[in-house]
């Protein structure tokens, strides 16, 4: 966070500190509209990428351009500063990739089978609208990509229905780490 700050003057407010700090394998968060999760989880993903050099990270959502919002974050960011834009190279197709250092970040849809996914091993994945991934793709896909690397997994939606992101929402909260409301 002081580096975010420190980087491009960004502040996160109390909740986003607390979810930006945890250091879980499988990091939710759960929250509504205007919380600022795109710009937290782009925050996230370029400092990740900044501390932990020749790392991979792929940002993931149910479609491509919900995956281009994250990622244009983290690209604004990147080339907005003095600091990052002389290590950043973007490449845009033919999916949105951004090397950072020797670290790469890159968007990807999980479609209907994540099928798009598939063959790609990653230190990170962040899904976006997790509640809206099929449970299917996460397990089946998402969850390999990331057991190569002892991946970690960061999950961030509005609440949807009762399916893998409910369940591990509920699994942090029985942990006793991040954010203790309920779903709607």
């Amino acid at each position: 966070l002081e580096l975010a700050d420190l980087i491009w003057g960004w502040k996160a407010h109390p909740t986003q500190r607390e979810w930006l700090l945890c250091d879980a394998q499988t990091k939710v968060a759960s929250c509504g509209r205007r919380w600022g999760k795109t710009e937290a989880a782009a925050v996230d993903a370029i400092t990740y990428a900044l501390t932990r050099p020749g790392s991979t990270q792929i940002i993931v959502a149910p479609t491509y351009d919900q995956s281009r919002l994250i990622f244009g974050t983290v690209e604004r960011l990147a080339l907005g500063s003095a600091v990052t834009r002389p290590q950043a190279k973007v490449t845009r197709t033919p999916y949105p990739r951004i090397t950072l250092a020797s670290s790469v970040i890159m968007a990807r849809t999980a479609d209907e089978d994540g099928r798009n996914l598939r063959g790609h091993a990653a230190d990170r994945v962040i899904v976006d609208e997790a509640a809206y991934v099929r449970d299917s793709v996460v397990t089946e896909v998402i969850a390999p990509m990331l057991a190569d690397r002892n991946g970690r997994l960061v999950m961030i939606s509005t609440p949807f229905g009762k399916n893998h992101f409910y369940r591990a929402f509920l699994k942090g909260r029985e942990q006793g780490t991040g954010n203790r409301r309920e779903p709607d």
